[in-house]
């Protein structure tokens, strides 16, 4: 059976088949997984992470899951199951700041009691466990960079860059479940490049677009570089 590969551009389709290791990640990097495996489908794409460092043998990626905002470093074990396709922002002072804004909501949310035992955080959080009536209703809503769009990124320059906003602590309902993973690293991005960027890097509402939208998204967004899919290899220890 033949599989047509999504209407994009040939370029961009040449240049998912691009290998990274996982040495050359860098900070800041948008990690999305795929279950698939095979790069030229993104409707695999269930689950999205920002690197937060790549000094360790394995990268460490902060991200939202059914137990809240964790931060852990990717398995080998991951690995062998699946394929992380890496985007990497061209301004990269922005990438670091959304890495920053990443950290201070994985310190500053009800959850951080859960990263006393380091050795219990070793594995990433089994990603597609979804919240579905929250799933649901995202299907039926835009993802267009309208009113309510602009008044969160508002929110989030003004009031979210050291405390993450309601709907990433869990008192929300909507942001409850890794469906919203990618709101997550929306979010701190559009934190980092402010209100009078946005609409040029990052014009998409955090608040309702799913990981495999925000993939696309990224794929047409010149601000946005595709950095490859990882090779199962780690740093030597």
């Amino acid at each position: 059976m033949i599989v047509t590969a999504p209407k994009v551009a040939l370029a961009l389709a040449l240049r998912e088949t691009i290998i990274v290791e996982l040495t050359e990640l860098k900070r800041g990097d948008v990690l999305f997984y795929d279950e698939c495996r095979m790069a030229y489908l993104s409707d695999f794409i269930n689950h999205v992470a920002i690197v937060q460092s790549n000094e360790a043998v394995m990268p460490k990626v902060i991200h939202l899951t059914n137990s809240g905002i964790l931060l852990n470093e990717i398995s080998e074990r991951t690995l062998n199951k699946k394929i992380y396709h890496a985007f990497r922002f061209t301004e990269q002072s922005f990438a670091e700041e959304a890495a920053v804004v990443s950290y201070n909501w994985l310190i500053n949310n009800n959850y951080n009691e859960q990263l006393s035992s380091t050795d219990k955080k070793t594995v990433l959080v089994a990603a597609g466990i979804l919240n579905r009536p929250a799933l649901e209703l995202c299907v039926f809503r835009s993802s267009d960079y309208g009113t309510g769009a602009r008044r969160f990124v508002r929110r989030l320059c003004r009031e979210c860059k050291v405390y993450p906003p309601r709907e990433f602590t869990g008192s929300a309902f909507f942001y409850d479940g890794a469906a919203f993973c990618s709101g997550f690293v929306i979010a701190a991005y559009q934190a980092a490049i402010g209100e009078e960027l946005c609409p040029t890097r990052l014009a998409i509402d955090a608040r309702t677009t799913l990981p495999s939208l925000f993939f696309n998204y990224l794929k047409t967004n010149t601000f946005w570089d595709y950095v490859g899919k990882t090779q199962l290899r780690k740093k030597d220890a």
